[in-house]
């Protein structure tokens, strides 16, 4: 029987496995030059509050100004300061004031609770915030409230603080405020859903540090940005951390959690710029499975200022190409020898001078997308030679990481915090 004849990209009809094919190259229409539709990305963040911290506002005042910098999704949380007036805000549903094309929803972050002496837990998508008789003082782990969470349907579990990791080891116990302790302990146990920064890698390179290392050990975990406002940020600005999701089919709450779930995430910082990343025309989140050691193809969806776009492969760089302003795809062939992981984060020229060469230092990570070739966990140890399995190719997402100081942070109390934004200058 003879063989169905290759689909022709760009004859202005669309074919199997084509997803469109309007038969121009314009890469600014519903159809990208690959015969790919574009995906449908949500800006939002996973980390805010209102009560806390600098400032205490309302729900609505929140609201206004989530929509002023264009996010669509805010997840609002409940945390230990403040846990009186904020617990009633939580029903488990959207808050009154979402709209189409708006949604704030309250959920929680484990801090400034005992159970917070091992990092801060962001909890998404929670049918109940009552985690135990007596939230401020049990458990003394946050451990079981991982487990706790996990019992309910569409709940997330993710890691706050990426950028306190300490960038020259663990040099201090665990306790205080906010290092991320227990972050390898909950990716190792398969329960961790995502790991949040809450600073830009130019400022805070702890975090991708963290990342990487869990990446590279096999373990699947998508990289968010949060703000904290008003907590670490008191206001937003150009390098405030946000997470862009793709989200299939109307939004609600629940597409936007299940694409956080599915590893469809990237964190940026800037407003109205987008990096999308595809493995052999697969997504952020798939996996691509290889029969060995072969080159695959890296397309790269930009949108926004003119960028410098690198290439990683587990976590080093492999390419770099030079993308002009607006809707942009370039393809590029990287070779693969072992199941891996691959990334791309942008460098664009666009964050705020602060004097010639520092600014050069500040601007070098405008945005991070991952798309990672998938480690089977069998393959920790990053053997040289070729898989003996097919090799597996998985995509993910990934952003912009903060800066964490060149040492460990001390414990920082949540009073202080209230009273200060977050600078490198007050962390301790």
């Amino acid at each position: 029987m003879a063989s169905a004849a290759a689909a022709v990209c760009g004859n202005g009809i669309a074919e199997t496995p084509e997803e469109c094919d309007d038969g121009n190259a314009s890469n600014a229409d519903a159809c990208l030059a690959t015969c790919q539709r574009p995906v449908t990305w949500v800006t939002s963040d996973v980390h805010v509050h209102t009560t806390g911290c600098s400032q205490d506002v309302s729900p609505a005042r929140l609201a206004e100004e989530l929509k002023k910098q264009q996010i669509q999704v805010g997840a609002a949380l409940v945390w230990g300061e403040g846990y009186a007036t904020d617990a009633p805000l939580f029903t488990g549903r959207d808050h009154p004031l979402s709209s189409a094309g708006f949604i704030l929803h309250y959920d929680m972050e484990v801090s400034h609770f005992q159970a917070a002496r091992g990092g801060h837990l962001l909890l998404l998508g929670l049918d109940s915030i009552a985690f135990s008789s007596d939230v401020f003082h049990t458990p003394n782990s946050g451990i079981p409230v991982v487990e706790w969470a996990h019992r309910q349907p569409r709940a997330l579990v993710g890691m706050a603080h990426a950028q306190f990791w300490p960038v020259e080891g663990i040099q201090d116990r665990p306790g205080g405020c906010c290092t991320p302790w227990d972050t390898i302990v909950h990716a190792a146990r398969g329960r961790l859903d995502f790991l949040s920064m809450e600073r830009m890698p130019e400022e805070d390179p702890a975090s991708f540090r963290l990342w990487k290392a869990i990446e590279n050990a096999g373990f699947r975990v998508p990289i968010t940005g949060g703000s904290d406002w008003s907590c670490i940020a008191d206001r937003f600005h150009e390098r405030t951390p946000r997470t862009d999701v793709i989200v299939e089919g109307p939004l609600s709450y629940e597409s936007w959690l299940a694409g956080i779930k599915a590893g469809r995430t990237v964190a940026s910082a800037r407003v109205g710029t987008r990096l999308n990343l595809r493995v052999e025309g697969r997504r952020i989140g798939d996996e691509v499975p290889l029969a060995g050691p072969q080159d695959v193809t890296v397309t790269l969806e930009t949108a926004g200022v003119a960028a410098d776009v690198e290439v990683l492969v587990n976590g080093e760089p492999r390419a770099r190409v030079s993308v002009p302003e607006g809707p942009q795809l370039v393809q590029l062939r990287l070779p693969v020898a072992r199941s891996s992981w691959i990334a791309a984060r942008s460098h664009n020229a666009h964050a705020p001078r602060l004097g010639a060469r520092r600014w050069r230092a500040r601007a070098r990570l405008r945005r991070r997308c991952l798309l990672p070739l998938a480690l089977r966990r069998e393959d920790r140890g990053a053997r040289e030679d070729s898989d003996p399995e097919p090799l597996r190719v998985r995509t993910s997402g990934a952003g912009r990481l903060p800066r964490g100081g060149q040492r460990a942070a001390a414990p920082i109390r949540r009073e202080r915090r209230r009273r200060l934004p977050m600078t490198s200058a007050n962390r301790e």
